[in-house]
């Protein structure tokens, strides 16, 4: 089979890169012909990508050409579109059309309902892009706190909308949760056209050793951006507000970065440790030695690696109930759900993982079982050519 992967990648790095690759290599690994069609914003100069952005977010006639050429060069079985902003645009669904080339669209994020992709403005989720227009946020700048780059994106979801693109143009989506597919079936994809394929970490017998217990520490680890969304911040509040003496690590940083260190070094507390960026090594080693990882989000996730992550090295997590994450991670079993608006609850949660050994070894089994059951590499390939073969023999019966 010969698999041609499509992708713009942003100005800044993201989780979509990752999961790219980590598909790539997985594919070329099983013998599969596999080849991409990339696109980098950072190559753009500003200008010319402002320009781009104000006149074909919706749809790239110079796209379409240039994606129609690639197609003829290539001559792919299928296409897997992984993201499409802002460059190329949905315009070359049309080349793949006109070429009769069957399209796989992975959906990361929720781009195609809200103009900021999160489902989420001024400290909540904001869903009323679901069912309504996206014309409302424009007044909000829920899009880089700009009306006319708002504007723009409003302009894509009600363009595509009205043309029914999405359920005309695309073959199979893959959403990577159930929680993630009913959203877009509410929006208006339809349910058949939407296939629940998980991310996935590659495994391997080293990494099905399982970690003595008796090594863990005595804290509970976070991992990620230090951004609103990201709910660190109001965490790190709880922890201060109720003087809990529970240790709290924190890797990654982000926007607010500095002002959590302001926060946590007023605060005078000694149990809140702010790490900055590690690498992937080193966050191993802390999933190791780490009780919990706790995951404050206050968006719906789209699919949150580190979940995956933990769960791979039988950490047990806290995390908030809402979207993905909640969908990930099962309450009691592999870790806790807390409220959005409850987040002290993860303290308590916290306290019996530390001081509930039976609680923790069982928690700690659930995860690494859930993990081999549902995200290795080898699920997960299976997953993907299923979804290959199925649209690739439906696209032949219709050309009969």
């Amino acid at each position: 089979m010969k698999i041609l992967q499509v992708h713009n990648y942003y100005t800044q790095a993201g989780g979509e890169d990752g999961v790219l690759q980590a598909e790539y290599e997985l594919l070329k690994k099983n013998n599969q012909t596999v080849s991409q069609y990339i696109v980098r914003s950072g190559n753009i100069v500003p200008w010319r990508l402002a320009v781009k952005f104000l006149t074909s977010t919706h749809y790239s006639y110079q796209s379409r050409w240039e994606f129609s050429n690639v197609l003829i060069k290539e001559k792919p079985d299928i296409v897997h579109v992984h993201n499409f902003f802002p460059i190329l645009s949905p315009s070359i669904y049309d080349a793949c059309i006109k070429h009769g080339v069957p399209v796989v669209q992975t959906l990361h994020n929720y781009r195609i309902i809200y103009p900021n992709s999160y489902l989420y403005h001024n400290g909540k989720v904001d869903s009323r892009t679901i069912n309504q227009s996206a014309w409302l946020t424009v007044k909000d700048k829920v899009y880089h706190n700009s009306i006319a780059k708002t504007g723009v994106m409003a302009h894509f979801i009600e363009f595509h909308k009205k043309r029914n693109t999405w359920n005309l143009k695309v073959d199979k989506f893959i959403a990577l949760t159930e929680f993630a597919k009913n959203v877009f079936v509410q929006f208006g994809i339809e349910s058949e056209k939407i296939i629940v394929k998980p991310n996935f970490q590659v495994f391997t017998e080293k990494d099905n050793a399982f970690k003595s217990f008796e090594k863990r520490g005595d804290f509970v680890l976070f991992v990620g951006r230090i951004s609103e969304e990201k709910g660190i911040m109001s965490l790190v509040k709880e922890w201060i507000k109720h003087n809990s003496t529970i240790r709290l690590k924190i890797a990654g940083e982000g926007p607010l970065f500095n002002e959590l260190n302001n926060i946590i070094k007023q605060s005078n507390s000694a149990y809140i440790e702010v790490l900055g960026n590690q690498s992937k090594h080193e966050i191993k080693n802390l999933m190791n030695k780490a009780k919990a990882l706790v995951f404050p989000s206050l968006w719906y996730e789209g699919f949150p690696m580190v979940l995956v992550e933990a769960l791979a090295n039988g950490l047990p997590v806290i995390t908030t109930s809402i979207g993905s994450q909640g969908s990930i991670i099962k309450h009691g079993t592999t870790g806790y759900h807390v409220s959005v608006d409850s987040l002290n609850k993860m303290i308590e949660y916290a306290s019996v993982l530390i001081n509930d050994s039976n609680i923790f070894e069982n928690m700690c089994k659930n995860a690494k079982n859930e993990f081999t059951q549902k995200y290795t590499d080898v699920i997960n390939y299976d997953l993907l050519m299923n979804i290959y073969n199925k649209v690739i023999e439906n696209n032949s019966i219709q050309k009969i």
